[in-house]
This record gives C-alpha cells, structure tokens and sequence, in this order.
C-alpha cells in the first residue's frame, strides 16, 4: 500500500464502529513529501475526513496532495459536498483506496474532481477493501454484514455439565474478541445469551472501554432489567415477537423494545436483518450459542464466523458445531488459523462473498 494512504488508512481504523450509518474514513494532506495533517470522521453530522484534514491544514493544502480512504462525496446530507470543500483548498491532486458504492457517489465524486482540473487516481489495496467489505454490502443489500463468534471445546462444548457457565478462551482470543467488538457497529446475542452468562458485551481494549449499541433476540420478553447490558451498553434494543408480546409489556421493559414478525413460534430472522440494515448498521458482531449458530449457518443469515476452539475435552454434550461445517454442503469457505495460540480458529466466509 502507497506510504500516504497507509496513513489515512491508520486514521480511518481509529474511530472504526462509531460513525454508522456513516462509512469510517481517513485522510491525510501531503505537501512535497511531507504529511501536514491528518483527518478522520468521528460519525454523522461530524466533518468528513477530508474536510477535517483540509481544515487543519489551512493554506498549506494550496498545491498540496490529498489521500483518502474512500472516494470523496459529491452529495448534500448533513454536510456538503467534501468535492467542494476540495476544490475551494487549493488541493491538486487526490488518491483514494475505494470507490463508494452509494449510488449519490459512485464515481460522481471523481468525475467532479477531474472536471475542477484535479488529478484524481483510484489506488488499489487489498486492506482497504476489507475494510470497506461490510460498507458495501450494506450499501447494496440493506443489510448489515453479520460476523458471529462462538468458542467451545474439541468435543464441541460451549458450557459445563448441566449447561454451567464455562471461561474456555485464553487471553489471546479473549482479546481478539474485545478487539473485534470494538470494530463492529453493534453487538448483537439472544436472551439464552443473557440469561446464562449476564455479559457485559463492550470493548474493554487496553487503552479504553467502549461501550457498544447492542440488541438482544428476546421473543418473549424475558430479559432481566438487572442484566449488567443496562450500565456496559451504550443502548440496548430488544428485538421481541409482535404476536408474543403486547404493547403494555413493551412499554415496561427496560430499554428500547421493537416488535418483529415471527416465523414459526421464532423471530423472523429476515425480517431482524432488514430491520439491522434500517438502523444504519453495517457490521454487526454476533455471541449467540451453537443452536443459533447453526440455524443461522445453514440458513446463510450470517456472512463470516470465528469459531475459537480451546484445545480441552468437557465431556459435555451440545449441539456439535462440526455437524453444520461440511465444506461441500454448508455453503461457507472454512479455514484455520492459529493466531491466537494456545486457542485455535475457525474462520468462515460465505462462499459467494470470498473474492469480493
């Protein structure tokens, strides 16, 4: 990756997760070589990356060269175009890492740069696409992109006998996960979830705690109002049936209640990620049990996992995730990573989603 765009890449990561419904984005300003400022969107109605680093940057950006993240916008939302701010900064030339899917964009920003006289180059890179892979899928589906993370023994167990609460991870994927909570834009389980092991469900990385949207899948309203979600989340949704619940009890339940369609005496699971995308999320990170798990495997509602396998036998007997992981029949491209050793990993992608 160009040295300049790996810096405006490293400004996009910082506030990654808190600028939904917004894309994160980074940019930095280069004049002769040298960086002068660096900008990054901190969530909707906030300066956009380039306006922020043009900003700090003032009159050193006439002549300079701006290097973005995402393709800059050429549309009216909760603040102007950033190709006009551009245009008016004295910038001659813009890089960026990816073109915006979102039709108001979609290679409009370029094309009104390059009518300004500007040169403006698409560089390419493999991690900026990953990046922005949940970006566009929302972009295009309306539904959020869904990672969901389950960690259990050799012998396929998620808890103790008689279902105990069971601390299976070591502090390597224990981090890993905190990690990738902090990159999601919500945090989602069910209230089995809740109920069995009262989680925090925030990033607690080293430098800082995060405290994440979450939404529980409480059909029946069962959630406890002394579940600790209520002091760790920064907002909690309970996604409840609209046949198995009334309004009355919606209203006295903590937090925001939405009622969803069912499906056979289940939340519609369509219908939550319509409702998903609605809410402007484009990543969603999933701790839900194996039973979910694989009724969200086989059912393709989820498009990557991150199965953390502890190297122990409980003894327990569960629903064994191997059953759902043939690589001819479960529709997901599976492989191993040891990353996070002693722990190891199995990483799933769906299959039509592995080369874009």
């Amino acid at each position: 990756m160009d040295e300049c765009l790996r810096e405006a890449f490293i400004a996009a990561q910082s506030w990654q997760g808190r600028c939904a419904p917004n894309p994160s984005v980074g940019a930095v300003v280069v004049r002769a070589g040298v960086m002068i400022s660096v900008g990054f969107h901190q969530g909707p109605g906030t300066a956009h990356a380039e306006v922020m680093a043009l900003q700090l940057a003032g009159e050193h950006a006439i002549g300079a060269t701006l290097y973005v993240t995402l393709e800059p916008c050429c549309h009216w939302g909760r603040t102007p175009p950033c190709t006009d701010r551009i245009i008016q900064s004295g910038i001659i030339a813009v890089y960026y890492g990816f073109e915006d899917p979102n039709p108001k964009v979609s290679g409009q920003g370029v094309r009104a740069l390059k009518a300004a006289g500007i040169v403006c180059e698409y560089l390419e890179s493999p991690e900026i696409t990953a990046f922005y892979r949940a970006y566009a899928h929302w972009t295009r589906s309306g539904r959020p992109w869904v990672t969901a993370k389950l960690a259990m023994s050799l012998d396929g167990a998620i808890a103790g006998v008689e279902g105990t609460p069971l601390a299976l991870t070591s502090e390597a994927s224990n981090r890993a996960t905190h990690h990738a909570r902090r990159q999601c834009d919500a945090i989602v389980t069910t209230v089995q979830t809740i109920l069995r092991d009262d989680p925090q469900l925030n990033a607690r990385c080293q430098d800082e705690v995060i405290a994440k949207p979450v939404y529980v899948l409480d059909r029946t309203l069962h959630c406890p109002v002394t579940a600790r979600i209520y002091q760790t989340a920064q907002s909690v949704t309970l996604c409840c049936g609209e046949g198995s619940t009334t309004e009355a009890a919606r209203t006295h339940m903590r937090g925001r209640c939405v009622a969803l369609p069912e499906k056979a005496s289940h939340l519609n699971m369509e219908k939550i990620l319509d409702f998903w995308g609605q809410e402007g999320l484009h990543h969603v990170w999933a701790e839900v049990g194996a039973r979910t798990l694989i009724d969200w495997l086989r059912n393709r509602y989820i498009q990557a996992c991150k199965i953390y396998v502890v190297p122990r036998w409980v003894g327990a007997k569960y629903p064994l995730i191997w059953e759902a992981l043939d690589p001819g029949t479960c529709g997901y491209q599976v492989s191993w990573s040891t990353d996070v050793c002693p722990d190891g990993v199995l990483l799933l992608t769906a299959c039509d989603l592995v080369s874009g």
